[in-house]
């Protein structure tokens, strides 16, 4: 059998079909709230604003490094633009 990208698999039972879609929503708004959390910290309650982006930098850098990965690595699993290349892109 040939792996399916979307993730549809039709000899898959519906019980574990459904976990996996809402493990991957649970995932998208934890990524979400991760990002808002210290913003509203920061503008409702007061945080400080070294606090505010040390917590936002914590929370989604692993989003980041997998967003480098993908950029990096080659092709059928990553778009292929190479490490190198995805470094000096990411460089400020």
């Amino acid at each position: 059998m040939r792996h399916r990208a979307d993730g549809v698999d039709p000899h898959r039972p519906l019980g574990r079909e459904v976990f996996y879609w809402l493990t991957v929503l649970l995932t998208f708004a934890l990524g979400t709230a991760a990002i808002l959390v210290p913003w509203l910290l920061l503008r409702c309650a007061g945080l400080n604003a070294i606090a505010a982006f040390w917590a936002s930098y914590v929370l989604t850098r692993p989003l980041g490094a997998s967003l480098a990965g993908w950029l990096g690595m080659g092709k059928p699993l990553g778009v292929g633009v190479g490490f190198g290349a995805t470094a000096v892109l990411a460089a400020p």
